[in-house]
């Protein structure tokens, strides 16, 4: 069978483990042809080029940044991208017609491409809906709920749903949330599908290496925190700065914060007007920030308490892979405190609740819970999170 999936990021060149990379990896593996279309952020102009990784063909499409950018290139560049990926997917679908399209959001701008090609082959369409815009742009203060920006992003969301015969969500909220205030999708047509890697073979989990935290450093304390991935408005940054402050004085306890985004000079600024000692990394190869990861004792979890919408982030799945419990601060809509409670693999408080906050960092400080709880966040991503489960539920589609 032959795929196509569109995304607006796909590791180029392959750095190891994705969530895309690992479920385009599985598929291939099943002996289906998968072709990948995602925007080149390091180019504007030129032709796509098209490369062969891990035997899944890649197509890169000049777009310009669109992730780590400000609001309005964001939205240029992403409206040049579905202009130009949909006609390359239209001039590859004569020759290489898909059975299967898979998309995910973001971006919701993939709509035209999926729907020339969905029309030109009669192609099965599967939406991995990880995102949910234009709701959460307005939760964060980008633009009001009525308004010119409001209804041209409502209109292409819908066409969007419209143009997928399924769709795939995050979590059980995600998916009550879309068919409260989309009624006119068939609910048929909408299941769970969660974010899923392949999970690291236990033998291969680097043992707890204490020279990494010298070596960049990192304290060694009773609870070691970690924050790795997106700094950006949606984590509510404001929050880890006031937590940052409220534990400055406890010398158990120290952070270090992985990662880049819009938000990351702001928490530089902090650090460097404050001089608070937590460590603070824009940039770590993937094999170095897993060595990181299996040195620390817990993840963060960070959510702006503003968000209406159920996000369920992706970069828990890392956290139980390497068998971290974790700590979650977010808005009171995302169900992620309620699966980490009643897996038993972590602890929620409403992003906000500083003192919440602190009382659960106090209890993590006990290191025989915290074995006790890793333990069980690796069965937990083993059990829910698997590349393995997702494909099968995208596949059972196509009998």
């Amino acid at each position: 069978m032959k795929i196509y999936f569109i995304t607006c990021y796909y590791p180029v060149p392959d750095s190891g483990g994705d969530l895309y990379r690992d479920l385009m990896v599985e598929l291939v593996s099943r002996g289906h042809e998968v072709h990948v279309f995602r925007p080149d952020e390091t180019r504007y102009t030129g032709a796509p080029t098209t490369l062969q990784q891990t035997g899944v063909s890649v197509t890169s499409i000049p777009t310009g940044t669109i992730r780590s950018t400000n609001p309005v290139q964001k939205i240029l560049n992403t409206m040049l991208f579905e202009h130009r990926l949909a006609s390359e997917t239209r001039r590859q679908a004569d020759t290489t017609p898909p059975d299967l399209v898979i998309f995910a959001t973001p971006p919701i701008h993939t709509v035209t491409a999926v729907r020339q090609v969905k029309e030109k082959t009669k192609c099965v369409t599967y939406l991995l809906l990880k995102d949910i815009f234009p709701a959460n742009g307005a939760d964060l203060g980008m633009f009001p709920r009525r308004g010119l920006l409001w209804n041209y992003f409502r209109n292409k969301e819908a066409k969007l749903y419209q143009v997928a015969d399924f769709i795939g969500c995050m979590s059980q909220a995600n998916k009550n949330y879309l068919e409260k205030h989309n009624p006119w999708i068939d609910s048929k047509s909408i299941e769970i599908c969660p974010n899923s890697i392949s999970p690291t073979p236990v033998h291969l989990v680097p043992p707890k290496d204490p020279d990494i935290l010298r070596r960049m450093d990192i304290p060694k304390v009773s609870l070691n925190l970690i924050y790795g991935g997106n700094l950006g408005k949606p984590q509510g940054i404001d929050f880890l700065q006031a937590a940052l402050e409220a534990t400055r004085q406890d010398p158990d306890i120290h952070f270090t914060v992985v990662g880049a985004g819009t938000e990351f000079h702001k928490l530089r600024t902090f650090k460097e007007t404050s001089g608070h000692p937590f460590r603070l990394i824009e940039r770590l190869h993937k094999q170095e920030y897993h060595t990181l990861l299996a040195a620390m004792d817990a993840g963060l979890i960070l959510l702006d308490r503003r968000f209406t919408i159920p996000n369920f982030p992706s970069r828990l799945l890392d956290y139980l892979d390497y068998s971290l419990p974790v700590l979650a601060a977010t808005d009171v809509n995302t169900d992620v405190g309620t699966f980490l409670q009643e897996e038993g693999c972590g602890f929620w408080c409403e992003s906000g609740d500083l003192q919440g906050f602190r009382g659960h960092l106090n209890t993590l400080k006990d290191p025989v819970l915290r074995q006790h709880m890793g333990l069980k966040a690796r069965d937990a991503l083993e059990t829910h999170f698997t590349v393995k489960r997702s494909a099968d539920i995208i596949l059972a589609h196509m009998k």
